[in-house]
Protein backbone atom coordinates (compact mmCIF):
# COMPACT_ATOMS: atom_id res chain seq x y z
CA UNK A 1 0.00 0.00 0.00
CA UNK A 2 1.38 3.41 -0.97
CA UNK A 3 -0.97 5.34 1.31
CA UNK A 4 0.69 7.87 3.60
CA UNK A 5 -0.04 10.12 6.57
CA UNK A 6 -1.93 9.33 9.76
CA UNK A 7 -4.92 7.66 8.11
CA UNK A 8 -2.63 4.73 7.31
CA UNK A 9 -1.26 4.45 10.84
CA UNK A 10 -2.17 1.46 13.00
CA UNK A 11 -1.89 1.05 16.79
CA UNK A 12 0.73 -1.42 17.95
CA UNK A 13 2.86 -2.48 20.89
CA UNK A 14 6.63 -2.13 20.48
CA UNK A 15 9.03 -3.94 22.79
CA UNK A 16 12.81 -4.06 22.83
CA UNK A 17 14.35 -7.18 24.35
CA UNK A 18 18.00 -7.00 25.34
CA UNK A 19 20.52 -9.78 24.57
CA UNK A 20 20.18 -11.13 28.12
CA UNK A 21 16.44 -11.67 27.56
CA UNK A 22 15.21 -8.82 29.75
CA UNK A 23 12.90 -6.11 28.43
CA UNK A 24 14.48 -2.72 27.76
CA UNK A 25 11.05 -1.11 27.26
CA UNK A 26 7.52 -1.70 26.03
CA UNK A 27 5.48 1.15 24.62
CA UNK A 28 2.17 1.49 22.80
CA UNK A 29 2.53 3.55 19.61
CA UNK A 30 1.40 4.03 16.02
CA UNK A 31 3.01 2.13 13.14
CA UNK A 32 3.17 2.91 9.40
CA UNK A 33 4.97 1.45 6.43
CA UNK A 34 8.24 3.13 5.49
CA UNK A 35 9.94 3.60 2.13
CA UNK A 36 9.18 3.03 -1.53
CA UNK A 37 10.54 -0.41 -2.48
CA UNK A 38 9.57 -1.59 1.01
CA UNK A 39 5.88 -1.18 0.17
CA UNK A 40 5.86 -3.28 -3.02
CA UNK A 41 3.40 -6.18 -2.90
CA UNK A 42 6.11 -8.42 -4.37
CA UNK A 43 8.43 -7.61 -1.45
CA UNK A 44 8.09 -9.93 1.55
CA UNK A 45 10.08 -7.71 3.96
CA UNK A 46 8.91 -4.22 4.88
CA UNK A 47 10.33 -1.31 6.86
CA UNK A 48 8.38 0.65 9.47
CA UNK A 49 7.87 4.03 11.14
CA UNK A 50 6.86 4.09 14.82
CA UNK A 51 5.18 7.21 16.25
CA UNK A 52 4.96 7.93 19.98
CA UNK A 53 1.94 10.07 20.85
CA UNK A 54 -0.36 10.62 23.79
CA UNK A 55 -3.30 8.99 22.03
CA UNK A 56 -1.52 5.64 22.37
CA UNK A 57 0.05 6.17 25.80
CA UNK A 58 3.39 7.90 26.41
CA UNK A 59 4.01 10.96 24.22
CA UNK A 60 7.70 10.10 23.82
CA UNK A 61 9.93 7.08 23.96
CA UNK A 62 12.35 7.79 26.78
CA UNK A 63 15.19 5.30 26.34
CA UNK A 64 18.85 5.64 25.28
CA UNK A 65 18.53 3.65 22.04
CA UNK A 66 22.05 4.65 21.06
CA UNK A 67 23.58 4.57 24.54
CA UNK A 68 25.33 7.86 25.32
CA UNK A 69 25.98 8.61 21.64
CA UNK A 70 22.60 10.07 20.77
CA UNK A 71 19.30 11.49 21.91
CA UNK A 72 17.65 10.05 25.01
CA UNK A 73 14.08 10.82 23.94
CA UNK A 74 12.25 10.22 20.66
CA UNK A 75 9.01 11.34 19.02
CA UNK A 76 9.45 8.60 16.44
CA UNK A 77 11.90 5.92 15.40
CA UNK A 78 12.24 3.76 12.30
CA UNK A 79 13.03 0.11 11.74
CA UNK A 80 14.66 -0.27 8.33
CA UNK A 81 15.47 -3.34 6.31
CA UNK A 82 17.81 -3.29 3.34
CA UNK A 83 15.87 -3.27 0.05
CA UNK A 84 18.34 -2.43 -2.73
CA UNK A 85 21.21 -4.95 -2.83
CA UNK A 86 19.25 -7.49 -0.78
CA UNK A 87 18.50 -11.19 -1.06
CA UNK A 88 14.78 -11.00 -0.37
CA UNK A 89 13.84 -8.19 -2.79
CA UNK A 90 16.42 -7.82 -5.56
CA UNK A 91 18.09 -11.26 -5.28
CA UNK A 92 21.41 -9.42 -5.31
CA UNK A 93 24.80 -11.09 -5.15
CA UNK A 94 26.09 -7.74 -3.82
CA UNK A 95 24.08 -7.96 -0.59
CA UNK A 96 26.05 -6.83 2.47
CA UNK A 97 23.25 -5.28 4.59
CA UNK A 98 25.73 -2.63 5.71
CA UNK A 99 26.09 -0.03 2.98
CA UNK A 100 23.54 2.42 4.33
CA UNK A 101 24.51 2.08 8.00
CA UNK A 102 28.22 2.35 7.15
CA UNK A 103 27.67 5.49 5.06
CA UNK A 104 25.59 7.27 7.69
CA UNK A 105 28.08 6.40 10.42
CA UNK A 106 30.84 7.73 8.18
CA UNK A 107 29.03 11.07 7.86
CA UNK A 108 28.97 11.23 11.64
CA UNK A 109 32.68 10.50 11.90
CA UNK A 110 33.30 13.26 9.36
CA UNK A 111 31.91 15.63 11.99
CA UNK A 112 28.30 16.14 10.92
CA UNK A 113 24.80 15.38 12.16
CA UNK A 114 23.83 11.86 11.15
CA UNK A 115 21.04 9.39 11.83
CA UNK A 116 22.19 6.65 14.17
CA UNK A 117 21.39 2.94 13.89
CA UNK A 118 21.72 -0.28 15.85
CA UNK A 119 21.18 -3.72 14.30
CA UNK A 120 18.46 -5.90 15.79
CA UNK A 121 16.34 -8.98 15.16
CA UNK A 122 12.64 -8.30 14.55
CA UNK A 123 9.71 -10.46 15.58
CA UNK A 124 6.13 -9.55 14.62
CA UNK A 125 3.53 -11.36 16.70
CA UNK A 126 6.10 -14.04 17.43
CA UNK A 127 7.10 -14.55 13.78
CA UNK A 128 10.79 -13.96 13.04
CA UNK A 129 11.27 -11.31 10.34
CA UNK A 130 15.06 -11.19 10.19
CA UNK A 131 17.71 -8.54 10.67
CA UNK A 132 16.64 -4.89 10.82
CA UNK A 133 18.25 -1.70 12.05
CA UNK A 134 16.82 1.08 14.15
CA UNK A 135 17.25 4.50 12.58
CA UNK A 136 16.68 8.04 13.73
CA UNK A 137 14.45 10.10 11.46
CA UNK A 138 16.03 13.36 10.19
CA UNK A 139 12.97 15.44 11.07
CA UNK A 140 12.35 18.57 13.13
CA UNK A 141 12.60 16.66 16.42
CA UNK A 142 15.97 15.26 15.32
CA UNK A 143 17.21 18.79 14.56
CA UNK A 144 16.04 20.05 17.95
CA UNK A 145 17.67 17.10 19.74
CA UNK A 146 21.12 17.85 18.35
CA UNK A 147 21.05 21.62 17.71
CA UNK A 148 18.75 22.88 20.46
CA UNK A 149 15.43 24.66 20.67
CA UNK A 150 12.02 23.17 19.90
CA UNK A 151 11.07 21.15 16.85
CA UNK A 152 8.81 24.00 15.72
CA UNK A 153 11.99 26.06 15.27
CA UNK A 154 13.13 24.13 12.18
CA UNK A 155 12.33 23.73 8.50
CA UNK A 156 12.94 20.26 7.12
CA UNK A 157 13.13 19.59 3.37
CA UNK A 158 13.00 16.09 1.90
CA UNK A 159 12.20 14.13 -1.25
CA UNK A 160 8.89 12.41 -1.93
CA UNK A 161 7.73 9.94 -4.57
CA UNK A 162 4.52 9.42 -6.57
CA UNK A 163 5.23 11.94 -7.94
CA UNK A 164 8.93 12.60 -7.34
CA UNK A 165 9.34 16.02 -5.77
CA UNK A 166 11.18 18.02 -3.11
CA UNK A 167 9.16 19.91 -0.52
CA UNK A 168 8.91 20.81 3.16
CA UNK A 169 8.22 17.93 5.54
CA UNK A 170 8.23 20.26 8.58
CA UNK A 171 7.97 24.05 8.73
CA UNK A 172 7.94 25.63 5.29
CA UNK A 173 10.08 25.92 2.17
CA UNK A 174 10.55 29.71 2.10
CA UNK A 175 14.31 29.59 2.77
CA UNK A 176 14.72 26.57 0.47
CA UNK A 177 13.00 28.45 -2.35
CA UNK A 178 15.30 31.42 -1.74
CA UNK A 179 18.34 29.15 -1.96
CA UNK A 180 17.08 27.78 -5.28
CA UNK A 181 16.64 31.31 -6.62
CA UNK A 182 20.22 32.19 -5.67
CA UNK A 183 21.54 28.94 -7.17
CA UNK A 184 19.67 29.68 -10.39
CA UNK A 185 21.26 33.14 -10.52
CA UNK A 186 24.66 31.48 -10.06
CA UNK A 187 27.71 31.94 -7.87
CA UNK A 188 30.25 33.31 -10.31
CA UNK A 189 30.79 36.32 -8.04
CA UNK A 190 32.38 36.02 -4.62
CA UNK A 191 29.64 38.26 -3.24
CA UNK A 192 26.97 35.72 -4.21
CA UNK A 193 29.03 32.85 -2.77
CA UNK A 194 29.57 34.70 0.51
CA UNK A 195 25.94 35.82 0.78
CA UNK A 196 24.54 32.28 1.04
CA UNK A 197 26.90 31.81 3.98
CA UNK A 198 25.48 34.90 5.70
CA UNK A 199 28.54 37.03 4.95
CA UNK A 200 29.00 40.44 3.41
CA UNK A 201 31.18 41.07 0.30
CA UNK A 202 34.22 41.45 2.59
CA UNK A 203 33.65 37.97 4.01
CA UNK A 204 32.50 39.19 7.42
CA UNK A 205 29.39 37.85 9.20
CA UNK A 206 26.43 40.04 8.29
CA UNK A 207 23.72 41.28 10.63
CA UNK A 208 21.22 41.43 7.76
CA UNK A 209 22.14 38.50 5.47
CA UNK A 210 21.04 35.14 6.87
CA UNK A 211 23.00 31.99 5.92
CA UNK A 212 21.19 29.56 3.64
CA UNK A 213 23.65 26.66 3.55
CA UNK A 214 26.46 25.30 5.72
CA UNK A 215 29.19 25.00 3.09
CA UNK A 216 31.46 22.43 4.78
CA UNK A 217 28.46 20.22 5.52
CA UNK A 218 27.29 20.38 1.89
CA UNK A 219 30.80 19.65 0.60
CA UNK A 220 31.36 16.67 2.90
CA UNK A 221 27.88 15.34 2.08
CA UNK A 222 28.71 15.52 -1.63
CA UNK A 223 32.15 13.97 -1.10
CA UNK A 224 30.46 11.04 0.68
CA UNK A 225 27.96 10.62 -2.17
CA UNK A 226 30.75 10.72 -4.76
CA UNK A 227 33.08 8.46 -2.78
CA UNK A 228 30.41 5.76 -2.38
CA UNK A 229 29.07 6.25 -5.93
CA UNK A 230 25.49 6.77 -4.74
CA UNK A 231 23.07 6.11 -7.62
CA UNK A 232 19.84 6.64 -5.67
CA UNK A 233 20.39 10.07 -4.18
CA UNK A 234 20.44 12.97 -4.04
CA UNK A 235 19.82 12.40 -7.76
CA UNK A 236 18.91 9.08 -9.36
CA UNK A 237 20.67 9.30 -12.75
CA UNK A 238 18.65 6.45 -14.26
CA UNK A 239 15.26 8.02 -13.60
CA UNK A 240 16.56 11.64 -13.64
CA UNK A 241 14.73 12.54 -10.45
CA UNK A 242 15.78 13.73 -6.98
CA UNK A 243 15.83 10.95 -4.38
CA UNK A 244 16.62 10.25 -0.77
CA UNK A 245 17.88 13.39 0.89
CA UNK A 246 16.97 15.37 3.99
CA UNK A 247 18.12 18.80 5.07
CA UNK A 248 17.14 21.14 7.88
CA UNK A 249 17.67 24.76 8.90
CA UNK A 250 16.67 26.78 11.96
CA UNK A 251 13.83 29.10 11.01
CA UNK A 252 15.50 32.08 12.70
CA UNK A 253 18.27 31.96 10.10
CA UNK A 254 21.04 31.42 12.66
CA UNK A 255 22.51 28.69 10.42
CA UNK A 256 22.13 27.38 6.89
CA UNK A 257 20.71 24.10 5.63
CA UNK A 258 22.54 20.96 6.74
CA UNK A 259 22.25 17.76 4.68
CA UNK A 260 21.84 14.33 6.25
CA UNK A 261 22.80 11.08 4.50
CA UNK A 262 19.82 8.81 3.90
CA UNK A 263 19.33 5.51 2.04
CA UNK A 264 22.83 4.79 0.76
CA UNK A 265 21.94 1.23 -0.28
CA UNK A 266 22.74 1.63 -3.98
CA UNK A 267 26.40 2.44 -3.43
CA UNK A 268 29.90 0.94 -3.68
CA UNK A 269 29.50 -0.46 -7.20
CA UNK A 270 32.11 1.78 -8.83
CA UNK A 271 29.62 4.13 -10.51
CA UNK A 272 30.90 7.65 -11.26
CA UNK A 273 28.40 10.25 -10.00
CA UNK A 274 30.68 13.29 -10.19
CA UNK A 275 29.41 14.59 -13.53
CA UNK A 276 26.91 17.27 -14.46
CA UNK A 277 23.16 16.93 -14.11
CA UNK A 278 20.23 19.13 -15.07
CA UNK A 279 18.05 17.60 -12.34
CA UNK A 280 17.53 20.52 -10.00
CA UNK A 281 17.04 23.40 -12.39
CA UNK A 282 13.34 23.40 -11.50
CA UNK A 283 12.30 24.19 -7.94
CA UNK A 284 10.35 20.96 -7.51
CA UNK A 285 13.53 18.98 -8.29
CA UNK A 286 16.06 21.27 -6.54
CA UNK A 287 18.65 19.16 -4.74
CA UNK A 288 22.15 19.38 -3.17
CA UNK A 289 23.95 17.84 -6.15
CA UNK A 290 22.70 20.57 -8.51
CA UNK A 291 23.42 23.17 -5.83
CA UNK A 292 27.00 21.87 -5.62
CA UNK A 293 27.40 22.13 -9.40
CA UNK A 294 26.19 25.73 -9.34
CA UNK A 295 28.59 26.56 -6.52
CA UNK A 296 31.44 24.99 -8.48
CA UNK A 297 31.31 28.07 -10.74
CA UNK A 298 33.15 29.84 -7.93
CA UNK A 299 36.92 29.42 -7.57
CA UNK A 300 36.81 29.85 -3.78
CA UNK A 301 34.21 27.09 -3.47
CA UNK A 302 36.35 24.81 -5.64
CA UNK A 303 39.33 25.53 -3.41
CA UNK A 304 37.28 24.80 -0.31
CA UNK A 305 36.07 21.57 -1.90
CA UNK A 306 39.68 20.56 -2.63
CA UNK A 307 40.64 21.36 0.97
CA UNK A 308 37.87 19.08 2.27
CA UNK A 309 38.93 16.28 -0.11
CA UNK A 310 42.45 16.60 1.29
CA UNK A 311 41.14 16.51 4.86
CA UNK A 312 38.79 13.55 4.39
CA UNK A 313 40.59 11.24 1.97
CA UNK A 314 44.27 11.63 2.84
CA UNK A 315 46.57 11.05 5.82
CA UNK A 316 44.31 9.95 8.70
CA UNK A 317 41.09 11.37 7.22
CA UNK A 318 37.80 9.64 7.93
CA UNK A 319 37.63 8.44 4.29
CA UNK A 320 41.23 7.25 4.21
CA UNK A 321 41.46 3.57 3.31
CA UNK A 322 42.55 2.23 6.68
CA UNK A 323 39.75 4.05 8.50
CA UNK A 324 37.15 2.87 5.97
CA UNK A 325 38.24 -0.76 6.36
CA UNK A 326 38.29 -0.52 10.15
CA UNK A 327 34.80 0.99 10.23
CA UNK A 328 33.55 -1.74 7.87
CA UNK A 329 35.14 -4.55 9.86
CA UNK A 330 33.81 -3.21 13.16
CA UNK A 331 30.28 -3.17 11.75
CA UNK A 332 30.74 -6.54 10.08
CA UNK A 333 31.78 -8.13 13.37
CA UNK A 334 28.42 -7.09 14.84
CA UNK A 335 26.32 -8.30 11.90
CA UNK A 336 28.11 -11.54 10.94
CA UNK A 337 26.79 -13.73 13.79
CA UNK A 338 23.23 -12.60 13.02
CA UNK A 339 23.65 -13.56 9.35
CA UNK A 340 24.94 -16.99 10.29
Amino acid sequence: AYGREEAWERPTSLEMIKPDGTSAFQINCGMRMRGGASRAASNPKHSFHFYFRGEYGASHLEYPLFDNDGAQEFDRIDLRSTQGKSWHHTNSSDATYMRDEWSRLTQGEMGHAYTRSRFCHLYINGQYWGVFATQERADDAFAASYFGGEKEDYDVIKTYVLPHRVEAADGDATAWNELHAKATAGFASDAAYLAIQGRDPNGQPSATIKPLVEIDNLIDYMILNMFTGNTDGPVNPNANVPKNFYCFRPRDGSAGFRFVAHDFEDTMTGTNVTGNTTVGTTLVYFNPRWLHLQLAQNANYRKRFADRVQKNLFNDGKLASANNVQRWNDMRSVLTPAMI
